[in-house]
C-alpha cells in the first residue's frame, strides 16, 4: 500500500515536535501571566495599605475637628465606645442617683432629726460623687501624661506613626483592664453611706473611661448644674470652659477631709501618697 507523505514517520515527527513547540510556548506565556499577576497582586498590597493609612489618618483629623470620635461608624462591639460611655453615664446620674436619694429619704423620713442626716447625708454623697469624677479624670490626664514622657511621644509633631498606633492600643488595653476592674480607691470611700459604694464605683469607672476615650470625653465642672455636669467633646471649648481637675480648689475636700487634687503633693491620701495614676490604690489590673 502506498502512503502519503503527509502520513510517514517524517510527519509524525513534525506534528511531535510542533506539539512540543507549543507546549513550550504556553509555559512561557503561563509563567508570565503568573508573574504579571503577583505584580498586580503587590501593588494592590501597596494601595491598599496606603489607602488604610490615608483613612485612618482622615479619621483622626475628622475626630479632632468635629470633637466627636463617630457616633455613626464606632464599633458596636466595643464596650468603651462613645455612645456606651455616655449612656452608662447618663443612668448613672439620672437613674441610680435618683433611686439612691429614694431609698436615703425613705430610711430617714420618721422624724426631724432623720430628715436633717438625710439631708446632710445627701450632701456628702454629692461630694463623694464630685470628687470621685474628678479624681478619675485627673489620675488618668497623669497616666496618658507618664505614658506619653516614657515613650518620648509627641502626639502633634511626631512621625513614628506605628509608635502612635501602638500608643492608642495601650490606652485600649487599660480602658478594658479598668472596666472589669471590681475596686475603686479606699480614700474615695465614705463609711457612712455603704449603699453608695457600687454607685461610686461605677462612677470611678466611667470617669476613667471617659478621660481615656479618644478624643477625651470631659465634664464640664464649669457650668456644672446639679450634682453631675455634663459631658463635653470638643477639646477646644474643653480648653476655654472647663475647670481641669488639677485646678480644684482646695477647699473642696472630700468627706474624709482629704482634698481631689490629684497632682498637688500636698493632697495626699491617708497613706501617704498622692493620689495619681502612680498611686498603689488605683491597680490597672483587672
Amino acid at each position: 500500500m502506498d502512503l502519503s507523505a503527509g502520513d510517514g514517520p517524517e510527519a509524525g515527527g513534525q506534528k511531535s515536535d510542533a506539539f512540543q513547540d507549543n507546549r513550550l510556548d504556553c509555559t512561557e506565556e503561563n509563567e508570565q501571566l503568573r508573574s504579571q499577576i503577583e505584580d498586580l497582586r503587590a501593588k494592590n498590597r501597596t494601595l491598599q495599605e496606603k489607602l488604610d493609612n490615608f483613612t485612618e489618618r482622615m479619621g483622626k483629623a475628622m475626630d479632632i475637628q468635629i470633637g466627636s470620635s463617630g457616633l455613626l461608624s464606632e464599633d458596636l462591639k466595643n464596650p468603651c465606645r462613645e455612645s456606651e460611655l455616655k449612656n452608662r453615664y447618663n443612668k448613672l446620674r439620672q437613674n441610680d442617683w435618683a433611686e439612691f436619694l429614694g431609698k436615703l429619704k425613705k430610711s430617714r423620713s420618721h422624724n426631724e432629726q432623720q430628715q436633717k442626716e438625710s439631708s446632710d447625708l445627701k450632701k456628702d454623697a454629692q461630694k463623694v460623687f464630685k470628687c470621685t469624677l474628678k479624681e478619675a479624670e485627673s489620675n488618668m490626664q497623669e497616666l496618658i501624661k507618664k505614658l506619653k514622657e516614657l515613650l518620648h511621644l509627641d502626639v502633634k509633631h511626631s512621625s513614628n506613626t506605628k509608635t502612635l498606633q501602638h500608643f492608642d492600643l495601650a490606652i485600649q488595653q487599660i480602658q478594658m483592664a479598668i472596666l472589669h476592674k471590681e475596686q475603686i480607691p479606699e480614700d474615695l470611700i465614705d463609711q457612712k453611706l455603704p449603699d453608695l459604694k457600687p454607685l461610686v464605683l461605677e462612677a470611678y469607672k466611667i470617669g476613667c473611661l471617659m478621660a481615656l476615650h479618644n478624643p477625651p470625653i470631659l465634664l464640664d465642672w464649669a457650668n456644672q448644674k446639679g450634682t453631675f455636669p455634663e459631658c463635653i467633646h470638643d477639646l477646644k471649648a474643653a480648653g476655654q470652659n472647663m475647670t481641669t481637675p488639677t485646678a480644684v480648689d482646695s477647699k473642696e475636700a472630700r468627706p474624709d477631709g482629704h482634698t481631689p487634687n490629684a497632682t498637688n503633693s500636698k493632697d495626699a491620701a491617708p497613706d501617704g501618697n498622692t493620689p495619681n495614676a502612680t498611686n498603689p490604690n488605683v491597680n490597672l489590673k483587672p
